[in-house]
């Protein structure tokens, strides 16, 4: 008897008897799944791997570089591993946490050999807090870092393509140059209001002061918890921000509180506390995600709480407004430029290029709607894909700016408008950024659509933190010539 007819003979037996017909499992799979990938590569991959460590495996490993997000970078079993803590030039025991196949998550046991970079924090919470992630570095070695984490972006981004690549500004001080920080009031029912920062995994620690912080800002950081005690703090917590107010040199301290809040009471004992203020303000949110917050503000006053203020935020007191005049610089606006600024670089740039060009128009027309300085008829309010038919972009005379300014934010708005910005043949893009992921992400989409970088320049505007500050200048050859100005050394 044939193959085929005692599998006839064995299907009707089956059937007679009322059994369930034999499927072939691993065609059933492959139908489901699709068919199992038996190519060369994938052979010689799964060889690779089948003996890599997997998690609880402890192991020691050097320390060369760090992540864009601050963490250590090191090689097990040939695949990168991150691990919170170590910093370039360390050499640690670390035990793997998770794994994707592609990398390992660590964490640290213990540090068998400290870089000869390594210096002591100066703040008590260093490590806890999220706010900075290199303290534990010399400044020097900072830099070196932060050249680095530039210098791969770039040249994943740029592809060969030429452009000038300057080399990183230093700050002229790694600490004390912040005028600008947020905090939290803890909820509850505290025995004493603290004020707290967020830890790298979503809880909080205490901050009493903060060295990278000017030092009015920590007067303030330690007296003002103090107008708060006793009172019943809502559940969410509140959200204290202290920064300059754009018109003196007084320190505005912002309160967002999640309920009902005795003003009145806080003026006094503002005034108990001599804390010098000029002047109070308070508004009930309309917000639908905020309904029923009191929003305060107090102006303080007089010497000790003088400050260099500045509405941009990156706010480093030593080079904030030296970067906005090296936008200005680097941009070249002229009496003949329709400038279209977006993004938080709008109130940082305004006023100087309104004197300097012929048309400004900014977007994000709810975050500027209160400020004195921009008339509302130059704000285009539309999505951000869209921006380039509104009706006031459309009436310029060329239909299009010949300058867009444009500060990456992230958030889900930005693709759309580096998408739109791209189909665009503008003269002139400037491109600030302090996300480098981002901004090379950015940068690979506008050479996509024709653009060509001409000069990036990294600024370590927030020294002992993994961030960057990064300024693009980019041309369209179909947008006709475009000057580039000198003077990036003036910024030095």
């Amino acid at each position: 008897m044939d193959p085929d007819q005692e599998q006839e003979m064995l299907r009707k037996l089956r059937e007679k008897l009322g059994m369930p017909e034999k499927r072939d499992e691993r065609s059933e799979l492959e139908r489901l799944f699709g068919k199992r990938d038996e190519s060369p590569e994938t052979k010689l991959r799964a060889e690779l791997t089948k003996d890599r460590p997997g998690k609880g495996f402890q192991t020691v490993i050097n320390i060369p570089r760090l992540a864009f997000d601050g963490r250590g970078l090191g090689i097990i079993a040939d695949l990168p591993a991150f691990v919170d803590g170590p910093v370039p030039g360390d050499t640690v025991k670390v035990e793997i946490t998770d794994t994707d196949g592609s990398s390992y998550q660590c964490r640290l046991l213990e540090t068998v050999s400290r870089s000869s970079d390594r210096v002591r924090p100066r703040c008590d919470v260093f490590g806890q807090c999220a706010g900075c992630h290199l303290q534990s570095l010399s400044y020097p070695a900072q830099l070196r870092v932060k050249e680095r984490l530039v210098a791969d972006i770039c040249r994943t981004a740029l592809h060969q393509r030429e452009a000038e690549v300057q080399s990183l500004v230093p700050s002229p001080e790694a600490f004390g140059y912040l005028t600008r920080i947020s905090l939290d009031i803890p909820g509850g029912r505290p025995a004493a209001v603290t004020l707290a920062n967020r830890t790298r995994h979503g809880e909080r620690v205490e901050i009493k002061s903060c060295p990278l912080c000017d030092q009015p800002v920590n007067h303030v950081i330690t007296e003002v918890p103090a107008l708060f005690d006793g009172m019943p703090v809502p559940k969410a917590g509140a959200r204290l921000t202290l920064t300059g107010t754009g018109e003196s040199t007084d320190l505005l301290l912002s309160v967002r509180w999640e309920g009902p809040l005795d003003v009145d009471k806080i003026f006094e004992r503002a005034q108990h506390l001599a804390l010098p203020v000029a002047g109070i303000s308070h508004a009930r949110s309309k917000r639908r995600q905020t309904v029923g917050a009191t929003r305060l503000e107090l102006d303080l006053a007089g010497e000790k709480h003088a400050i260099v203020h500045d509405r941009f935020f990156p706010n480093n007191k030593y080079l904030t407004r030296r970067l906005r005049d090296q936008m200005i610089r680097l941009a070249s606006p002229t009496g003949r430029d329709r400038v279209l600024i977006t993004g938080a670089a709008a109130a940082f740039a305004f006023p100087p290029l309104r004197r300097m060009a012929d048309t400004v128009l900014i977007t994000d027309g709810s975050a500027m709607a209160d400020d004195p300085d921009i008339p509302p008829e130059v704000i285009v309010k539309a999505a951000p894909a869209a921006v380039f038919q509104h009706p006031k972009i459309l009436a310029l005379p060329r239909k299009e700016p010949t300058l867009v300014i444009h500060a990456l934010e992230g958030g889900p708005d930005c693709a759309p408008f580096i998408n739109a910005l791209a189909q665009q043949q503008i003269e002139k893009v400037l491109i600030v950024s302090w996300d480098l992921p981002q901004f090379g992400r950015c940068l690979q989409v506008l050479i996509g659509g024709g653009y060509r970088p001409r000069v990036i320049q990294p600024i370590d505007i927030w020294p002992n933190t993994r961030r960057v500050m990064v300024l693009a200048f980019l041309t369209h050859p179909l947008a006709g010539p475009s000057i580039l100005t000198e003077g990036w050394q003036d910024l030095r």
